[in-house]
C-alpha cells in the first residue's frame, strides 16, 4: 500500500483542531486539558499522549486523501442498500469508535488500533476520552473531517453524513452513537435518510430510517478532509 506524507494536509489539520481549542505543535503545553463549560457532552481528559501524538508528522495512505460522502444509494420500490457497510459491535461503550468505523469503511479493529495511537488506553476504561476533540483527530486518520459537537432541532437539518447521538441522558451527558447519511434513491431520485446504529437492539434496527423515533440530539458533522460541507438538507 503506498503511503504519502503532505505537508499542507497537516497544516490544514493543525488549523481546524486549533480552530477547536485542540493541542497542537505551534501551541504552547498544558498539564492538562482545560475543562469545558459547554453544555453539550465533552469530557475533559488528561492528554500529554494526545499532544505527543499530535505533535509528529501525519502520515496517512493515499486512499485516505480520496473519501467522498456518496450522494446515491442503489435502491428499489422495496428498499435500499445502505451506502454504507454496517459495523456492529456488542461492546455497549464502542458505538463512537463502530460509528468511524462504518464512515472509514474499516474495521473496529482498526479503529482501536488508530484510537490507541492517539493515547486511548490499550486495557481497561477508555469511554473517558471518547470526547469530540478525540473524535475529531481519529476520523483524521482515516481522511475525515469533523466539527464540534452541535445540538440538533430537527432531523431534517442534520447534515449529509453525521454521527448522531440518540437516547441522549442530559443529566450524565452520555448516549448512544449512530452514523446518519442522507442520499438520493437510485430508483426515483427521492432522498432518503437514514441511520446506521451499531449497538442497535435488534438486527433489524441496525439500518433505519425512522430517525424522529431516534430523535437524535446531538451531532458531528463530518466531511473529507479539503472539502467543504454538503448537505441537502431542508431548512
Amino acid at each position: 500500500m503506498s503511503v504519502h506524507t503532505c505537508s499542507s494536509q497537516h497544516h490544514t489539520m493543525l488549523a481546524e483542531f486549533a480552530h477547536r481549542g485542540m493541542p497542537t505543535h505551534t501551541q504552547p503545553s498544558k498539564s492538562k486539558c482545560s475543562v469545558s463549560e459547554t453544555s453539550h457532552p465533552t469530557i475533559t481528559l488528561s492528554c500529554s499522549r494526545f499532544r505527543q501524538v499530535l505533535s509528529r508528522p501525519f502520515i496517512f495512505p493515499l486512499e485516505h486523501f480520496m473519501t467522498t460522502i456518496p450522494t446515491i444509494v442503489t435502491s428499489s420500490a422495496a428498499g435500499f442498500q445502505p451506502a454504507f457497510k454496517p459495523v456492529i459491535t456488542q461492546d455497549r461503550h464502542a458505538c463512537a469508535l463502530a460509528s468511524i468505523a462504518i464512515i472509514a469503511s474499516t474495521t473496529l479493529a482498526d479503529v482501536f488500533a488508530k484510537a490507541e495511537e492517539l493515547g486511548m488506553p490499550a486495557t481497561g476504561p477508555y469511554n473517558q476520552v471518547l470526547d469530540g476533540d478525540f473524535l475529531a483527530a481519529l476520523l483524521a486518520k482515516f481522511g475525515w473531517t469533523a466539527t464540534v459537537w452541535k445540538e440538533c432541532t430537527k432531523v431534517s437539518t442534520l447534515p449529509d453524513l453525521s454521527i448522531a447521538m440518540v437516547d441522549y441522558d442530559a443529566d450524565w451527558e452520555v448516549g448512544r452513537h449512530v452514523v446518519v447519511h442522507r442520499a438520493k434513491a437510485s430508483h426515483d431520485a427521492k432522498m432518503v435518510t437514514y441511520a446506521i446504529d451499531p449497538t442497535a437492539e435488534k438486527p433489524a434496527l441496525h439500518v433505519r430510517t425512522d430517525l424522529e423515533a431516534l430523535a437524535p440530539t446531538w451531532y458531528i458533522g463530518v466531511h473529507p478532509m479539503g472539502k467543504a460541507p454538503a448537505t441537502s438538507a431542508k431548512k
